[in-house]
């Protein structure tokens, strides 16, 4: 009887087993490769959304100083019948900006609005003081005011919230 040679077998076995490894490190790295670009596709989104609240809050930054180099606009933003001590939002009506009360809606997604806030003052330094004002030794200033932008919007995330601060000045009171 002839011999049987067993190398051979254990070479065909082996080159099986080879191409079964092969198969499973290339189905690793694809199905890495496409976690990736998923999770990259969504922070993408995330991202460019934020982007975007970040632009509407310069937007209604620039809109108040707009407003306040107008006429009246610094009366519009800072008498205390304004609607902007508590809540309001600007929209451009014609070639000027305007301030409504509430808050606005953008794309659908976006909430946005502005206050604005008294600023204290020192009377001895005249420095702008971040800490609440006290009668005795501060006063509200009549030509300084700050102005606090908000927006809200959800994503993947869940919801998100930014402000921007910023203070106007009125130096022709």
């Amino acid at each position: 009887m002839g011999k049987i040679n067993l190398n051979k077998f254990n070479q065909q076995g082996f080159g099986l087993i080879e191409a079964l490894v092969g198969m499973v490190v290339a189905l690793i790295i694809i199905l890495a490769f496409t976690t990736l670009i998923s999770r990259a596709v969504v922070y993408n989104s995330i991202n460019g959304k934020q982007l975007k609240a970040t632009l509407y809050l310069q937007e209604m930054i620039e809109a108040t100083k707009d407003l306040e180099q107008s006429s009246d606009g610094w009366n519009r933003l800072t008498t205390s019948t304004s609607p902007c001590y508590t809540i309001c939002y600007p929209e451009i009506s014609g070639s000027s900006w305007i301030v409504n009360s509430g808050t606005s809606t953008i794309d659908g997604i976006y909430t946005r609005s502005f206050m604005v806030e008294h600023v204290c003052r020192s009377t001895t330094t005249n420095e702008i003081l971040t800490t609440p004002c006290n009668p005795a030794d501060l006063e509200y200033s009549s030509t300084t005011k700050k102005v606090i932008a908000e927006i809200e919007w959800n994503d993947q995330l869940g919801p998100n919230h930014l402000e921007l601060e910023a203070y106007l000045y009125n130096f022709n009171p």
